[in-house]
């Protein structure tokens, strides 16, 4: 193992720490922070927090997750998750509220004590190509587990169809068992569908197209990833 991958385990390792101790001491405790009035509003959880649009797949799914919820939300306040300025500045463009939730040293309970406030019910992790693990796990895991977290405490959560590399990282697939059995997993490709579950239990979907614009393929009232 190189000294890149080891600090990156490690860094993951203690982040698994911090979020088991948030779910074991938290769990049902902060429902009433996060989800009340009429809880109308919307966060995304980018695979680009950084940059946010920088590349045109991320701009397409951000709009398509946006007009989406827009059309069944219109009252809605739309969120963004950001990891500083530049990423700030690109969700303003785009006609979002950035929050700094995913930004370097910020732990996890920091991250769901800024979110307390903002009558979140709907959270929506754009899962794109980064998400399984194989190149940063500590960064597929961070933002799986603030997922989690913040499903936990009664928002509705869906993770749009992703991809998983013959390189899907084990502690990941362990993360995605332990995930509040809520949240709405979506694969984009039969390939990546297939890799998923036979790695992982829990319940998935495979998307009808790679866009994961509108539904699931095997129901069409299922609800997708946007």
């Amino acid at each position: 193992m190189g000294v890149r991958q080891f600090v990156l385990e490690r860094r993951l390792q203690q982040m698994i720490c911090e979020w088991e101790n948030e779910v074991e001491e938290n769990s049902g405790s902060l429902v009433s922070g996060i989800v009340k009035g009429e809880q109308k509003n919307l966060l995304i959880i980018p695979s680009d927090p950084y940059l946010l649009t920088a590349s045109t797949g991320d701009q397409a799914m951000i709009s398509a997750i946006r007009s989406y919820w827009k059309e069944r939300l219109p009252e809605a306040q739309f969120y963004v998750a950001t990891a500083g300025e530049e990423g700030d500045a690109a969700a303003k463009a785009a006609d979002l509220i950035p929050l700094q939730l995913l930004s370097k040293g910020k732990s996890l309970k920091n991250s769901i004590e800024e979110t307390l406030n903002l009558d979140l019910n709907t959270i929506v992790l754009m899962g794109a190509d980064v998400l399984d693990g194989s190149y940063n796990p500590t960064f597929s895991g961070h933002l799986i587990m603030l997922a989690d977290l913040l499903s936990r405490q009664g928002a509705n959560c869906f993770i749009s169809g992703f991809s998983v590399s013959k390189k899907f990282h084990p502690t990941i697939q362990g993360i995605f068992e332990r995930i509040n059995k809520d949240i709405v997993v979506n694969l984009r490709d039969p390939l990546s569908f297939e890799r998923f579950t036979s790695n992982v239990s829990r319940p998935a979907k495979l998307t009808a197209d790679i866009a994961c614009l509108l539904y699931t393929s095997d129901a069409a009232d299922d609800l997708l990833c946007v």
